[in-house]
């Protein structure tokens, strides 16, 4: 009977681990995702409506953020990464290289 319950406490205490472990991974998921998305959010805030896509760039540049060229090259895509393969994204498109619109997104890959 001793031999059950100690052999009962180690796998609770395996099981628990192991759910503690599940949890922590999945709170810190959720935050790294929401820091992404604000910082998104943020750098998305601070580019002005009729202003020149190049300072946008020049600020992503000096801020060390990552970003792309979109598909039809009128305008980019910045990126903030969150947990392993999910991205926040401020889309800007331009015509002639002025700020016309900007929104951001989560990209999840």
């Amino acid at each position: 009977l001793g031999m059950i319950r100690q052999s009962a406490k180690v796998l609770l205490g395996v099981f628990g681990g192991l759910l503690l472990l599940l949890l922590a991974t999945i709170g810190l998921g959720y935050f790294l995702n929401d820091r992404a998305e604000h910082k998104a959010t943020e750098f998305c805030a601070n580019i002005v409506i009729a202003s020149k896509l190049t300072e946008a760039v020049e600020r992503a540049n000096g801020m060390g953020i990552r970003h792309y060229p979109n598909q039809d090259r009128q305008g980019e895509v910045f990126m903030f990464p969150g947990w392993i393969f999910n991205w926040a994204e401020c889309h800007v498109e331009s015509l002639e290289g002025i700020v016309h619109n900007k929104w951001v997104t989560e990209a999840r890959d």
